[in-house]
C-alpha cells in the first residue's frame, strides 16, 4: 500500500514530492523529491510515477495507491482526461509502468488522512532539485539513502 502527496512553496517556485510505501514485513520505504518549479498536478504526477517506479523496483506487482490529487487519481482511473502538453511525457512514464503491475487501485484520500506523505512532500521543498531520495526503515531504524538524478531524464526540467 502506498501514499503520495505534493507540496509548494511561494506560487509553483518550488515544489516538493514525498511518499511512503508500506510493504508486508512492516518496514516501509520513504521517499522525496524536489522538482524545483513546477504546478500541483505536475508535481502529483510524479509522485504517482515515483510510487509506481520504486513499488517496481521492490519487486511489488498488486498495488493500493491513495493520494489527495482528485486530478491525477481520476486521470488514472480513466474517469478524466489530462490533456495539458507539459503533463505528456510523465503521463507516459506513467502508463508505461502500470503495465508492468497485475493489479493496481488507486483511491482519493483526504489530506488529514495522507498525513506521512503530506510531511516527507514538504521535507522534500528542503532537498536537492531532481533527486529521488529513498530508503529503508525497519524496526525503527533507516537503511541507507538511495538516489536517483532525475535529471537525466529528457522532460524533467
Amino acid at each position: 500500500m502506498g501514499y503520495f502527496d505534493g507540496a509548494s512553496q511561494q506560487k509553483d517556485t518550488n515544489f516538493g514530492v514525498g511518499g511512503v510505501l508500506y510493504l508486508r514485513d512492516s518496514s516501509q520505504l520513504q521517499w522525496i523529491i524536489n522538482i524545483g518549479s513546477g504546478s500541483n498536478t505536475k508535481g502529483e504526477l510524479v509522485g504517482l510515477w515515483a510510487l509506481l517506479y520504486l513499488s517496481r523496483r521492490m519487486g511489488i506487482n498488486q498495488l493500493q495507491i491513495f493520494g489527495d490529487s482528485l486530478v491525477v487519481i481520476s486521470w488514472f482511473n480513466e474517469k478524466q482526461k489530462l490533456d495539458i502538453l507539459s503533463f505528456s511525457f510523465w503521463k507516459r512514464k506513467i502508463q508505461e509502468l502500470k503495465k508492468d503491475f497485475s493489479k493496481i487501485t488507486v483511491a482519493h484520500i483526504f489530506r488529514e488522512n495522507n498525513l506521512k506523505a503530506d510531511f516527507l512532500s514538504k521535507k522534500a521543498l528542503q532537498a536537492d532539485e531532481g533527486l529521488l531520495s529513498w530508503r529503508l526503515l525497519m524496526d525503527d531504524s533507516f537503511g541507507p539513502t538511495h538516489l536517483l538524478d532525475l535529471k537525466n531524464l529528457a522532460a524533467f526540467s
